[in-house]
């Protein structure tokens, strides 16, 4: 049985802390996607940030206002898309997966029946040596390929203070937006992350604070 995203959902569409991400969410339908920017990374310095609570949010939020929306969990360290949004009993194939070349990207995606609109590539499991993974041509034409059949493809990452691929995952995208959290994230932190991904060609188009 699936765990219900009714909380998620209120959060996103009506709670009071959750206006910020609709002003984001707003921002991205007029700024980004209308503009045929179609990739985003989710990005933090640090653990605690909340990453996947704001990838998660920020996709029902645009999925429900009528944009096709894919999340990748590309955190192949601690993944946490699953929690979110539980898969259902038949899914098995992931990222990991794709990126070994054990599946297809078809059928590493599943369409989230409970929230319309919206579909995940979830994480396929751990792999602690996984950063290599992403260097290859493969996963950027994982990437490029989700591009041009979803109007936004949202990228959950890991730290980037601990794993490199974040800054990867990012410049494959393009594009990245940081998550922060009040008196978890530094200032100084977010300044590094940003001078690394401007030296990638990564264009940050903002912060969204996690009040979540």
């Amino acid at each position: 049985m699936q765990i219900s995203p009714a909380p998620l959902i209120d959060f996103a569409t009506r709670a009071p802390e959750g206006a910020p991400l609709r002003t984001t969410a707003l921002f991205l339908q007029q700024e980004h996607m209308q503009r045929g920017r179609r990739g985003l990374a989710l990005c933090a310095p640090a653990y605690g940030a909340g990453v996947t609570f704001v990838t998660a949010a920020l996709a029902v939020t645009l999925a429900l206002d009528g944009g096709n929306i894919l999340i990748i969990d590309a955190n192949l360290h601690r993944p946490q898309m699953q929690v979110m949004f539980p898969p259902p009993e038949h899914a098995g194939a992931g990222l990991l997966q794709v990126l070994r070349g054990e599946a297809d990207l078809v059928s590493a995606i599943e369409r989230y029946e409970q929230v319309p609109n919206l579909s995940l590539m979830y994480a396929g499991g751990e792999d602690e040596n996984g950063a290599e993974l992403f260097d290859g041509p493969g996963f950027e034409q994982i990437i490029r390929d989700c591009q041009r059949s979803y109007d936004l493809v949202l990228v959950d990452t890991p730290p980037a203070n601990r794993f490199a691929e974040s800054r990867r995952i990012a410049a494959v995208t393009g594009y990245a937006a940081f998550v922060a959290r009040r008196d978890r994230t530094y200032s100084t932190d977010l300044a590094t992350l940003a001078r690394d991904l401007k030296i990638n060609r990564v264009e940050v188009i903002g912060t969204i604070l996690n009040e979540g």
